[in-house]
Protein backbone atom coordinates (compact mmCIF):
# COMPACT_ATOMS: atom_id res chain seq x y z
CA UNK A 1 0.00 0.00 0.00
CA UNK A 2 1.71 3.44 -0.87
CA UNK A 3 1.07 6.48 1.20
CA UNK A 4 -1.47 7.70 -1.01
CA UNK A 5 -3.82 5.09 -0.09
CA UNK A 6 -2.72 4.67 3.27
CA UNK A 7 -3.45 8.49 4.30
CA UNK A 8 -6.63 8.01 2.22
CA UNK A 9 -7.46 4.81 4.09
CA UNK A 10 -6.86 6.68 7.17
CA UNK A 11 -9.00 9.81 6.58
CA UNK A 12 -11.78 7.47 5.92
CA UNK A 13 -11.53 5.97 8.97
CA UNK A 14 -11.33 9.05 10.87
CA UNK A 15 -14.47 10.32 9.48
CA UNK A 16 -16.10 7.10 10.70
CA UNK A 17 -15.23 7.23 13.78
CA UNK A 18 -16.85 10.38 14.38
CA UNK A 19 -19.63 9.14 12.15
CA UNK A 20 -20.01 6.55 14.91
CA UNK A 21 -20.14 8.97 17.50
CA UNK A 22 -23.43 10.53 16.30
CA UNK A 23 -26.69 9.14 16.59
CA UNK A 24 -28.84 7.94 13.56
CA UNK A 25 -31.91 10.44 13.41
CA UNK A 26 -30.48 12.90 15.02
CA UNK A 27 -32.02 16.10 14.01
CA UNK A 28 -29.14 18.50 13.73
CA UNK A 29 -26.68 20.69 11.88
CA UNK A 30 -23.93 18.22 11.58
CA UNK A 31 -26.16 15.93 9.74
CA UNK A 32 -26.91 18.40 7.13
CA UNK A 33 -22.61 18.59 6.68
CA UNK A 34 -22.49 15.10 6.68
CA UNK A 35 -25.61 14.15 4.41
CA UNK A 36 -24.90 16.48 0.83
CA UNK A 37 -28.14 17.17 -0.47
CA UNK A 38 -27.85 17.12 -4.21
CA UNK A 39 -30.44 19.91 -4.95
CA UNK A 40 -28.05 22.39 -2.14
CA UNK A 41 -24.98 21.91 -4.91
CA UNK A 42 -27.47 23.12 -7.79
CA UNK A 43 -28.23 26.62 -5.94
CA UNK A 44 -31.24 25.20 -4.95
CA UNK A 45 -31.57 25.97 -1.27
CA UNK A 46 -34.16 24.39 1.28
CA UNK A 47 -35.56 20.97 -0.52
CA UNK A 48 -34.83 19.22 2.59
CA UNK A 49 -36.05 21.20 4.64
CA UNK A 50 -39.24 21.45 2.51
CA UNK A 51 -38.99 18.07 2.36
CA UNK A 52 -38.82 17.28 5.80
CA UNK A 53 -41.70 19.71 6.38
CA UNK A 54 -43.93 17.08 4.08
CA UNK A 55 -42.76 14.56 5.72
CA UNK A 56 -44.30 15.52 8.92
CA UNK A 57 -47.41 16.35 7.18
CA UNK A 58 -47.80 13.35 6.19
CA UNK A 59 -47.26 11.71 9.47
CA UNK A 60 -50.00 13.81 10.75
CA UNK A 61 -52.59 12.83 8.27
CA UNK A 62 -51.47 9.01 9.09
CA UNK A 63 -52.11 9.97 12.68
CA UNK A 64 -55.00 11.42 12.08
CA UNK A 65 -56.35 8.43 9.83
CA UNK A 66 -55.22 6.17 12.40
CA UNK A 67 -57.36 8.13 15.04
CA UNK A 68 -60.73 7.50 12.77
CA UNK A 69 -59.90 3.80 12.38
CA UNK A 70 -59.86 3.62 16.10
CA UNK A 71 -62.87 5.17 16.38
CA UNK A 72 -64.62 3.51 14.20
CA UNK A 73 -63.51 0.15 15.41
CA UNK A 74 -63.76 0.47 19.07
CA UNK A 75 -63.27 -3.33 19.78
CA UNK A 76 -59.71 -2.87 18.78
CA UNK A 77 -59.50 -1.13 22.05
CA UNK A 78 -61.61 -3.99 23.85
CA UNK A 79 -59.04 -6.49 22.14
CA UNK A 80 -55.68 -4.96 23.30
CA UNK A 81 -57.00 -4.26 27.05
CA UNK A 82 -57.89 -7.81 27.15
CA UNK A 83 -55.04 -9.55 26.33
CA UNK A 84 -53.20 -7.44 28.34
CA UNK A 85 -55.28 -7.40 31.53
CA UNK A 86 -54.93 -11.85 30.50
CA UNK A 87 -50.86 -10.94 29.85
CA UNK A 88 -50.36 -9.71 33.29
CA UNK A 89 -52.87 -11.54 35.07
CA UNK A 90 -51.40 -15.08 33.49
CA UNK A 91 -47.75 -14.05 33.17
CA UNK A 92 -46.58 -16.94 31.01
CA UNK A 93 -43.32 -17.67 29.91
CA UNK A 94 -43.53 -17.79 26.45
CA UNK A 95 -45.67 -14.30 26.26
CA UNK A 96 -44.85 -15.16 21.96
CA UNK A 97 -46.88 -18.20 22.26
CA UNK A 98 -49.36 -16.80 24.78
CA UNK A 99 -50.20 -14.35 22.12
CA UNK A 100 -50.48 -16.81 19.26
CA UNK A 101 -52.58 -19.20 21.49
CA UNK A 102 -54.52 -15.91 22.59
CA UNK A 103 -55.50 -14.51 19.02
CA UNK A 104 -55.70 -18.12 17.16
CA UNK A 105 -58.77 -18.66 19.31
CA UNK A 106 -62.06 -19.48 17.98
CA UNK A 107 -63.89 -17.30 20.17
CA UNK A 108 -61.83 -14.74 20.18
CA UNK A 109 -64.95 -12.33 18.70
CA UNK A 110 -67.34 -13.25 21.55
CA UNK A 111 -64.79 -12.64 24.13
CA UNK A 112 -63.66 -9.74 23.15
CA UNK A 113 -67.44 -8.81 23.25
CA UNK A 114 -68.37 -10.19 26.30
CA UNK A 115 -65.46 -8.40 28.09
CA UNK A 116 -66.02 -4.79 26.44
CA UNK A 117 -70.40 -5.29 27.83
CA UNK A 118 -68.62 -5.52 31.18
CA UNK A 119 -66.39 -2.68 30.61
CA UNK A 120 -69.22 -0.80 29.75
CA UNK A 121 -71.83 -2.13 32.53
CA UNK A 122 -68.50 -0.78 34.75
CA UNK A 123 -68.51 2.59 33.15
CA UNK A 124 -72.20 2.86 33.70
CA UNK A 125 -71.98 2.16 37.46
CA UNK A 126 -69.04 4.10 38.54
CA UNK A 127 -71.16 7.33 36.23
CA UNK A 128 -74.69 6.86 38.61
Amino acid sequence: MDEQELEGSQQMEGEYSAMEGEGYGDESAADDDIFKNNHDLIGIQGILRAQKNEIEKKKLELRMENERYFRAHPEIKGLLQLFVSRILDDRPDSVLEYAGTFFDSASLRDVVLQYMKKEEEAENLKAQ
